[in-house]
C-alpha cells in the first residue's frame, strides 16, 4: 500500500502496476536463491511473492471490506485445516474396524489392505527409534559439503514451494495480508489509535495463549501421536490463534511507542526494520555458516538452551550492524539491490553527507 500509494500519486497508467509486479518477481527470485543457494528450508520470500500477486486488485478497498475478506479466508482455512487434522484419527478408526473384521475371519478387500498398510507406515514413522535413525541420517547429511546439503535440502524446498505451499501457506498468508492492509488503513500500524484501542489488541494475547496452551497440552498428553490429537482437542484453531497472537504483538509494540517506553531500544530497532530484507537473508547466511558442514557444522550438536544463545547473539549483531550501516547508507545492501533491479537503474547507496564531493553528478 505504501509503495503503490506513492507511485499512483506520481504516475498514471500502468507504471505503478509494472513496478509492483517487477518488485514481486524479483522477490520470487530472491526466495529461490534463499532456498536453493543459501539452502534455507521454509523460505518465506517465495510464498510472499506468490501471494502478493493477488493483492493488487484489492489495494483500494476500504478496511471493513478487507477485514471481511480476511475473516472469510480465516473460516475457509480453518475448515480446510480441520479436514487434514482429522485424517489420521479417521485412519486410526478405520484400522481398528478392519482389524476387528480380520480377527473375525473376514476376507479383506484391497481398500482394507491399504488401510492396514497406511496405518503401519504411520506407526513406523513415529516410532522413537525410527525418528532417531532419521535424525542421525539428516545430521550426517548436513555435516557434509555444500553439495551434500543441497542434495538433502532441494527436495524439501521443492515440497515446501509446491504442495505444502498451497496446502498450508497460501490461505494462511493471505489472511494476515488482508488483515494487515486493513489495520494500516485504520491507522493502527502507524500508532494513531488510542491507548485503549491498543490495550484491546494486546488483550487478544489471552485467547491466543489459551489456544496455544491447549494445543501444547494436547500434543503432550497424546505423546505427540497426531492420530490422538482430536480426542483431546476436537477442532484445530491454529489460524484463529495466529490472528490473536499477531494482534497482541502489534498492541504491545504500539503501547511501548505510545507510552514512550524503551525509546532508545525502539530507535535501534527502527534501523533493523529499515533493513528487514537484508537481515532476513543475512540470517540464512549466518545460520547456515554456523550449523551446516561447509561452515562450523553445529547442526544437531547444541542443546535447546544453547540454540537460544545463538539467537540472542545473532540479534545483537544484526541490531549493531543495522544501526552502523544505516548511519552511512540510505538502504540496506539487499534493499538497494532489490530497488535497483525493480526500477532497472542504479540508485546511490551512500547518504549524501557521506558521498565524496567529487561525485556531484551522481548526487
Amino acid at each position: 500500500i505504501l509503495l503503490l500509494s506513492r507511485l499512483e500519486k506520481k504516475s498514471t497508467g500502468i507504471n505503478p502496476a509494472d513496478i509492483y509486479y517487477r518488485r514481486l518477481i524479483w522477490m520470487f527470485l530472491f526466495g529461490m536463491i534463499n532456498a536453493f543457494i543459501f539452502q534455507w528450508p521454509g523460505d518465506i520470500l517465495y510464498a510472499y511473492s506468490i501471494c502478493g500477486l493477488f493483492l493488487f486488485p484489492f489495494r483500494n478497498l476500504k478496511p471493513g471490506r478487507l477485514i471481511w475478506f480476511s475473516f472469510t479466508l480465516l473460516i475457509l482455512a480453518t475448515i480446510v485445516s480441520n479436514v487434514t487434522y482429522h485424517e489420521l484419527p479417521q485412519l486410526r478408526k478405520e484400522y481398528s474396524q478392519v482389524i476387528e473384521l480380520k480377527n473375525q475371519g473376514a476376507e479383506l478387500d484391497d481398500t482394507q489392505q491399504n488401510t492396514i498398510r497406511e496405518w503401519h507406515e504411520y506407526v513406523g514413522k513415529i516410532k522413537k527409534e525410527n525418528i532417531l535413525t532419521d535424525g542421525a541420517a539428516e545430521i550426517e547429511q548436513l555435516h557434509g559439503n555444500w553439495i551434500d546439503t543441497f542434495i538433502h535440502m532441494a527436495p524439501i524446498n521443492v515440497m515446501i514451494q509446491t504442495s505444502y505451499m498451497y496446502k498450508e501457506y497460501f490461505l494462511d498468508i493471505l489472511i494476515l495480508f488482508f488483515y494487515g492492509m486493513a489495520l494500516f488503513k485504520w491507522n493502527v500500524l502507524t500508532g494513531q489509535r488510542s491507548k485503549s484501542f491498543y490495550w484491546g489488541l494486546t488483550g487478544l494475547y489471552i485467547p491466543g495463549a489459551l489456544l496455544g496452551y491447549w494445543g501444547l497440552h494436547t500434543m503432550m498428553v497424546s505423546n505427540y501421536d497426531s492420530s490422538l490429537f482430536a480426542d483431546h482437542m476436537p477442532v484445530n484453531l491454529y489460524h484463529v490463534r495466529r490472528i490473536c497472537v499477531a494482534s497482541g504483538h502489534i498492541g504491545i509494540l504500539m503501547l511501548l511507542y505510545k507510552y514512550g517506553v524503551f525509546r532508545f531500544l525502539l530507535r535501534w530497532l527502527a534501523a533493523v526494520g529499515q533493513m528487514a530484507f537484508t537481515n532476513y537473508l543475512m540470517q540464512s547466511l549466518i545460520c547456515t555458516t554456523i550449523f551446516y558442514g561447509f561452515g562450523f557444522g553445529l547442526y544437531g550438536e547444541l542443546q535447546r538452551y544453547q540454540t537460544y544463545i545463538v539467537v540472542v547473539c545473532v540479534w545483537i549483531f544484526q541490531i549493531l550492524f543495522s544501526n552502523i550501516w544505516m548511519n552511512y547508507f540510505q538502504f540496506g545492501p539487499f534493499e538497494w539491490l532489490w530497488r535497483s533491479l525493480t526500477y532497472w537503474k542504479q540508485f546511490p547507496l551512500k547518504k549524501a553527507s557521506h558521498i565524496s564531493p567529487t561525485n556531484d553528478q551522481e548526487i
